[in-house]
């Protein structure tokens, strides 16, 4: 091993092995970096043969109560509603950029039926669009928080002729809110057993009144069908873009006078 001594009787060694070791250690992190965050070119080769996202079907009973928030509809919430919610969902594989910055959520739409058991409030139905983030996934788990809007439609709302004890509800059409926790368990293959916690609101935003507005705490459950399961998905994830980061805030608020 060569080397050659200084004033100071220090030796300076120069090793060939050493030189190839660095060489060997500076590459093998960039192969890593290469992984982790690959470039957009490396991920659009990957995500042009990912599979299309696999179909899931869902058939759920829901058992509700009304949130008496107010003493206004105390007279209201002494019913137990009760429904059922038909759903399609894709799960996502990482075709688009999104899917993997946000876990590969499963995106749908529903359609969610309520029977009030009460006269004054009659029967729902709505249409929604949701998004499904997953805080667990393995083979045979899932577990994820749900976040849908969409539009209802009640039978009964309030009429000052022949309906003024209604005063939840004063327009047939109203804006629904959904938010829910769910669990997933594989039965088979294909069939998975849901259940879920949920919160279901209904409102006009008060364009009419009185509207105190739907809030129904609710227990789920229901069948899955899974297309595939678990979906396959794309080896790595997008970059993140630039202008996107990791934490936000949003702050919004509303005035208004009569």
């Amino acid at each position: 091993m060569p080397f050659t001594r200084t004033g100071n009787g220090f030796a300076v060694f120069f090793s060939r092995r050493g030189a190839l070791t660095l060489v060997a250690g500076l590459w093998a992190q960039a192969a890593v970096a290469q992984l982790v965050a690959p470039t957009q070119h490396a991920y659009d080769s990957v995500a042009a043969q990912a599979p299309r996202p696999p179909l899931v079907l869902g058939a759920y009973a829901q058992g509700s109560f009304i949130l008496d928030h107010t003493y206004a509809i105390s007279h209201l919430a002494v019913s137990h509603p009760t429904g059922f919610e038909l759903n399609a969902q894709r799960q996502t594989t990482g075709r688009t950029a999104w899917h993997g910055w946000y876990k590969y959520p499963k995106v749908g739409l529903a359609f969610v039926y309520y029977d009030y058991h009460n006269p004054i409030l009659g029967r729902s139905y709505a249409a929604t669009a949701y998004i499904s983030k997953p805080f667990l996934r393995t083979r045979r788990q899932d577990l994820s928080f749900r976040l849908g809007t969409g539009l209802a439609w009640f039978t009964n709302p309030f009429d000052l002729q022949t309906n003024r004890k209604n005063t939840i509800v004063s327009s047939s059409l109203n804006a629904t809110l959904q938010l829910r926790v769910e669990y997933d368990y594989a039965l088979s293959e294909h069939l998975g057993l849901l259940v879920g916690v949920a919160l279901n609101h209904y409102s006009n935003g008060a364009t009419t009144k009185p509207n105190f507005g739907v809030n129904l705490p609710s227990l789920v459950l229901g069948l899955n069908y899974h297309q595939q399961r678990p979906a396959p998905t794309v080896a790595y994830l997008a970059p993140n873009p630039a202008d996107v980061g990791h934490n936000f805030l949003l702050l919004s608020g509303s005035a208004g006078y009569k």
